[in-house]
């Protein structure tokens, strides 16, 4: 009963794990502004989601692939008490978007202040570091507030480089383990100590054992 228990822990564990993964992401540009800007955070991943996206993008119907987003974004216009930070996502299979909170306000978000990339590998497989390309920082609707790393498929925009980019799944150190000898079995040791203290008590043979407890004198 206890071992058909522990397989199922072990079971539901490892479906959590697969169907519920959490990325770290960190992104530091250069040439903003005076002083690098890193937008760093995490999102979980699920990957028995329906559409590419949060729920406040995903239509009904649709399981959210992304949850738990929370990346800080620097250059954010919330007022004091607002997130400052990209809480929604969208995009399509190898290109994600986070989009700003709009004031702080739960579940809404402004499509101005955004933060896109491509993604080099698909999120909720095996890999553990994704690479990440065509990078850009948006704060302006019409587009003439874009910052760009450049890339494959985005010209970089003059002066501003990315230092750090990096999406990385988040996996716990396996937990270690002990095994307890099973109750009423003596231990190695004990055995040993227990077979010295019946020779030396002369249990084991009729005779007195010798147990020597220093040097014998010398008969001449």
């Amino acid at each position: 009963m206890r071992s058909g228990w522990l397989i199922g822990a072990v079971l539901t564990a490892a479906s959590v794990t697969v169907n519920a993964q959490t990325y770290d992401l960190d992104i530091t540009m250069t040439g903003i502004g005076a002083t690098p800007v890193t937008f760093s955070g995490s999102l979980s991943f699920d990957a028995n989601g329906t559409g590419f996206c949060s729920a406040a993008f995903c239509g009904p119907g649709i399981t959210p692939d992304f949850a738990d987003v929370l990346i800080t974004d620097p250059l954010s216009i919330d007022p004091p008490g607002g997130a400052f930070a990209f809480t929604n996502a969208s995009g399509s299979s190898n290109t994600l978007v986070f989009f700003d909170t709009y004031y702080g306000a739960p579940g809404q978000s402004s499509f101005v202040y955004r933060l896109a990339f491509d993604l080099g590998g698909p999120l909720g497989g095996t890999a553990t570091n994704i690479a990440l390309s065509n990078i850009y920082f948006s704060m302006d609707g019409n587009g003439s507030g874009t910052y760009s790393c450049g890339g494959p498929a985005r010209l970089p925009t003059a002066g501003i480089s990315c230092t750090t980019a990096t999406l990385t799944e988040r996996r716990a150190a396996p937990a270690l383990t002990s095994v307890d000898p099973p109750k009423g079995v003596p231990e190695p040791g004990t055995f040993s100590l227990l077979a010295l203290a019946l020779g030396c008590l002369g249990i084991a043979r009729p005779r007195r054992a010798s147990c020597p407890s220093g040097p014998r004198p010398e008969h001449r």
